[in-house]
This record gives structure tokens, sequence and C-alpha cells, in this order.
């Protein structure tokens, strides 16, 4: 992460703090249905959650990320990249499609937590969670 993020113009402090705090995961979302007719799946990030063990609570998503960045003076350029490489906030796929991303949960490394997932399925309300995911710990050396 700390290449990515350094490679594409972040300022080193900035990157150290990603690297260090961001909980960064690179995930792919989809729609596993593949037939013309089948429905959409549409998702939404302002409704899904994590939980450390105190409750739910939102997630972060790029929006906020950016704004700190632009406070931060993180030159544009990085900007876009984060915010090309990130999930997007609200997406529907269709039969067969998909993509691939980083969602940046803004924990520290080692952290462990719950997610839950929430999506619409021709227009019906589902959700899930993943259980025990572990934010990754820094290398030694950056």
């Amino acid at each position: 992460m700390h290449a990515f993020f350094q490679g594409r113009g972040f300022p080193p402090e900035v990157t150290a703090r990603l690297v260090a705090d961001g909980c960064v995961f690179r995930s792919a979302i989809g729609n596993a249905r593949d037939g013309a007719g089948d429905p959409a799946i549409e998702i939404d990030l302002h409704h899904w959650r994590l939980d450390q063990g105190g409750g739910w609570r939102a997630i972060r998503i790029k929006d906020a990320w950016l704004a700190e960045f632009a406070g931060h003076g993180v030159p544009e350029p990085a900007r876009i990249a984060f915010r090309w490489a990130t999930f997007p906030t609200r997406q529907a796929y269709g039969p067969s499609d998909y993509n691939w991303g980083i969602f940046a949960f803004a924990l520290p490394a080692g952290t462990k937590f719950d997610l839950q997932m929430r999506w619409t399925e021709a227009g019906a309300a589902k959700s899930g969670v993943l259980r025990g995911l572990t934010c990754a710990a820094p290398e030694a050396g950056g």
C-alpha cells in the first residue's frame, strides 16, 4: 500500500498515515447472475456498517477521505487516483457486472472488525456480515 499511495503522488506523511491507520482492503463486488432478465444488484456504501465490538457504525466512504486529503494538501492527481481506485459510493450491477477496488476503513493496523454489507436485489433489501476481518500491519521498513 505504501508503494501504491506514494507512487500516485501522496505526500509521505499522508502515505504513512494511510498505511498505518487506513485499513485498506482490495475487494471485488459483482452480480453473479448472468441471465438477460436477471435483476440488478445495487449497493450504497452509506448503509454499510462495521463493528469492533462496541456496536455498528458507518464505514468511512471515499468522499470523507477526499475532503480530508484536500485539506492536507494532497495534490489533485493523487486525489483523482484515489477516487478511481476506491469503490463507488453507489453502484448498480447488471447480470455478470462486477468491479474491483479498495476500501479504506480508517482503522489502526491490527484492528479486528465485522463488516455488515447491505444491498438490494430486484428492489428487495438484503444483507450479510463478514466476521473477523483484521486490518493488516505494515511490513517492516514501510
